[in-house]
């Protein structure tokens, strides 16, 4: 497997974390853990898709890599939601 592959996966789950945290940041308390319960579902998703495509060993490492890292990128929306809001 390519090792340049590995580096962009991890770049996807951080992205959608920030994107996801910006609705974290807006939404109101009792709505402010969605993003991260939508990320963790996504993740989810692909790992089940990881097991069901598994045509190839890199394709099989690569998904779960990417899942690993989209289940560690859900800590982001996570610690804002825990986070008090700041009146402004």
């Amino acid at each position: 497997m390519k090792v340049y592959i590995l580096f962009y996966l991890w770049i996807i789950p951080i992205v959608v974390g920030i994107i996801s945290s910006f609705f974290t940041h807006k939404a109101s308390f009792q709505k402010r853990f969605y993003p991260a319960y939508t990320m963790i579902g996504l993740a989810v998703l692909l790992l089940i898709a990881t097991f069901i495509v598994r045509n190839s060993f890199d394709l099989f490492i690569s998904g779960l890599f990417l899942f690993a890292t989209m289940l560690a990128g859900s800590a982001i929306p996570f610690f804002l939601a825990f986070s008090k809001k700041k009146r402004s």
